[in-house]
């Protein structure tokens, strides 16, 4: 797929004189943005389809959950715990402070639990 821009230039009569142009292949470009737009509907069917309760988060605060953490939490709606800011207090304690040391050993570049 080519993407092309054309100016007709003309004189000072209005007569065109010759066309300006460039011409560039953008089927690279286009097949990433498909292949881009495949992989996230794909990524999102299996978040939003999963029984398991999934809930993406950057230091405590929900950037996305799915439906069945929503339900595990007793939520109705996903939004409902994006919107609350923090899941910080959703976990027992002693269960914030076992996820807070696999972190540390993670960004430490050690071995920490992935579940």
């Amino acid at each position: 797929m080519a993407h092309s821009r054309v100016q007709l230039i003309r004189d000072q009569a209005g007569r065109p004189l010759k066309f300006v142009g460039t011409i560039q292949d953008i089927s690279e470009r286009k097949w990433a943005e498909e292949e881009l737009a495949r992989r996230e509907a794909d990524f999102r069917n299996l978040f939003e389809g999963s029984l398991q309760g999934i809930c993406l988060h950057q230091e405590w605060r929900p950037l996305i959950c799915n439906q069945a953490y929503a339900d595990i939490f007793g939520y109705g709606h996903p939004d409902e715990i994006t919107a609350l800011g923090s899941i910080e207090h959703l976990y027992a304690p002693h269960e914030i402070e076992r996820l807070m040391g696999y972190r540390r050993l993670r960004r430490q570049g050690q071995a920490a639990p992935e579940r």
